[in-house]
Formats: C-alpha cells, structure tokens, sequence
C-alpha cells in the first residue's frame, strides 16, 4: 500500500479506499483486516477472494495476491497520464541513445571495460524503468 500511494503521488495522511484480492490467503487476511486499515490509512477495505481487477486503480502484486488502490479523486488521471506519457517518451529516447553508443564499434573498440558496463547496466535499467511506466499507463 505505502509503495502504491508513492507511486502514484498520493499524500500520506489522505484517507484512501482499497482492494485485495487474496487468493488462498483470505482468512489470514480477514483477521488483520484492522490493522492493515490503520497502518495503510484506508477509509475503506474491501477483501475478496477473487475479482477482475477493477478500473481506475493503482494494482500491484504480491505472490498470489494483489493490492489494489482506487485513485479515483485522488489524483488527476489525465494529467497524470499525459505526465508518464512523456516520461516514456524521454525514456524511450535515452535507451536509443545508449543503444546508438554500444553498436559503435568504435566506441567500444577504445572504452574502459568499466564505461562500457555502466552503459549496459543503464539500458537495462532503463528498459525496466520504460517497462514500469508502460505498466502504470495502463492502469489507471
């Protein structure tokens, strides 16, 4: 819950509605259910056994089971949606210019070893980090 309300930009201390769906582990679920409300600040927590995953909220999963947020009035989604947007934009733009740096081969014919690792290891950062926004788009 703490990583989707930062994610997502939602303040702390705002009241928020939320969804798990808990798979086998229901009845766990079911007898700490007060104490996930106070420590994740939720207004209101729905727990069920399965569901499809509803519209307009921030999801992500945990082993079987998986948390789900309702943004709704909580953020702007289409600016929110315009802001990723560009984000992968950027992103998309960067992993071109690393991918652009590595085919040269002169280039990597007269790097350092280490120069030439930290740029694979930003790619594949980067790739991930383009991953995850795409992901985020989606949802909300």
């Amino acid at each position: 819950l703490r990583n989707l309300r930062m994610e997502n930009k939602i303040e702390p201390v705002k009241l928020v509605k939320a969804l798990l769906i808990v798979g086998s582990k229901e009845e766990l679920i079911n007898s700490q259910k007060e104490i996930i409300k106070r420590l994740g600040r939720l207004e209101e927590l729905e727990i069920v056994n399965n569901k499809q995953k509803p519209t307009n909220f921030a999801v992500q999963v945990i082993n079987d089971m998986e948390v789900c947020l309702n943004l709704a009035g909580l953020i702007d989604v289409e600016a929110e949606k315009k802001k990723i947007n560009e984000e992968i934009e950027q992103t998309k733009k960067y992993i071109i210019s690393l991918e652009e740096r590595l085919a040269n081969q002169e280039f990597i014919a007269r790097a350092p070893e280490k120069i030439i690792l930290e740029l694979k290891e930003k790619l594949e950062l980067s790739r991930a980090r383009l991953q995850k926004l795409t992901e985020r788009v989606t949802i909300i």
